[in-house]
């Protein structure tokens, strides 16, 4: 599903796949807003990526998410394994990618 970040705040999902750039805004603009807030500041996010980032926006990335996905290089089972990686540091469901399928 595709969330605001109002409706990040309402529905708490599990985990958020962000892509780096929105309209008007960066992954940075949402992730300080999520991270800001005590009810979403503990949400599993993954940035996906087109974009080659230089190393200091890649660094800043991982410390505020749990993984960062180019999309040149992005397989369905890269994808589901990276998002099963989020939840389970979450502490949501014990799932492997393989039963997901």
């Amino acid at each position: 599903a595709f969330f605001t970040k109002k409706e990040a705040k309402t529905w708490k999902p599990h985990v958020i796949v962000l892509d780096f750039l929105l309209k008007g805004m960066t992954a940075f603009d949402v992730l300080d807003e999520l991270k800001a807030d005590p009810r979403t500041k503990d949400i599993p996010v993954i940035i996906s990526t087109s974009h080659v980032l230089p190393i200091e926006e890649r660094e800043r990335l991982a410390q505020q998410t749990d993984a960062i996905l180019s999309k040149a290089q992005l397989s369905r089972e890269l994808a589901l394994h990276r998002i099963t990686d989020a939840l389970r540091k979450a502490g949501v469901g014990n799932v492997t990618p393989t039963e997901r399928q």
